[in-house]
């Protein structure tokens, strides 16, 4: 398992989508990476949330997803930032090591 603790490299998109016939409001979280092809997931929007908790939750539900699998999560957590502009949030991340004996 690679040990090292990544920061953002690339950062996350999240963006509401709203309601649908079939689907209810959503945000999804996405990045590409260069060439790689655009990482994805939809978060359903929790109305017990404010619009920040929404944006937040989907962001982390994208790097438990796609980062944090490559790491031990019993050792390191994600510590997430968000700047929001023209009605999408950007995110940043740091993976940190856990104090001993602490688990997520």
């Amino acid at each position: 398992m690679n040990t090292e603790r990544p920061s953002t490299t690339v950062g996350i998109r999240t963006r509401y989508h709203g309601p649908t016939d079939t689907k209810g409001g959503r945000i999804s979280a996405c990045n590409k990476d260069g060439m790689r092809e655009t990482r994805r997931i939809f978060v359903p929007y929790d109305h017990a949330l404010d619009t920040s908790a929404n944006h937040h939750a989907a962001a982390s539900a994208w790097v438990a997803k796609f980062i944090q699998p490559r790491f031990d999560r019993t050792k390191c957590s994600a510590t997430m930032r968000g700047h929001s502009f023209d009605h999408d949030t950007y995110w940043s991340w740091n993976l940190q090591d856990l104090p001993n004996g602490e688990r997520v």
